[in-house]
């Protein structure tokens, strides 16, 4: 079996390029979503405003390509280790945890401060609370309670919501069960 990497370095770089690009996607989709209304609902629809929700409407797709490509690198960087005979499910494992772990706990920190936030300041429903449960009504877990502690087992939307006001925190989940 082949030692060499099944990537040539500049496509891995170009495949990154393109996840990354995604995330960025996804993360403007989200934040046009708890700033800004639908664009059926606005009240004078200009080009600027076409333009800003054409450039920031791929939230869906972009998941898709973030996901599909974070699939394919964890599948190849696994057959490079099975080919060199260096494959351990515990080394695998560890490092997948970690990484997602990481990633999960700063979310969940975030989250209760940003929906204990909400919760606490007069007048902001119009701002976060209704654009987030329109977007995401499964949203709605009181930041107490036992949904963080699911969450922090990746078991958001498995076996509890997500933890508070956190709607893609979903997407956590789905890449460690996946």
């Amino acid at each position: 079996m082949s030692q060499e990497p099944r990537l040539a370095k500049r496509t891995s770089v170009h495949l990154d390029l393109i996840r990354g690009v995604s995330a960025l996607a996804v993360m403007l989709y989200h934040l046009r979503g708890l700033f800004f209304v639908d664009y059926m609902f606005l009240a004078r629809m200009t080009f600027l405003n076409a333009a800003l929700y054409a450039v920031t409407g791929f939230g869906h797709q972009a998941v898709m390509v973030f996901f599909v490509l974070s699939g394919y690198f964890i599948g190849t960087s696994v057959m490079e280790s099975v080919g060199k005979q260096q494959w351990s499910w515990r080394t695998y494992l560890v490092s997948r945890i970690t990484r997602l772990q990481l990633v999960l706990f700063l979310s969940l920190v975030l989250g209760a401060i940003g929906t204990r936030l909400n919760e606490n300041t007069p007048g902001c429903d119009a701002l976060l609370r209704r654009p987030v449960q329109v977007l995401y009504p499964e949203c709605r877990a009181p930041v107490h309670g036992s949904s963080v502690f699911w969450n922090f087992f990746f078991l958001q939307s498995v076996v509890s919501p997500v933890f508070g006001s956190n709607g893609p925190l979903w997407s956590l989940s789905k890449e460690f069960w996946y």
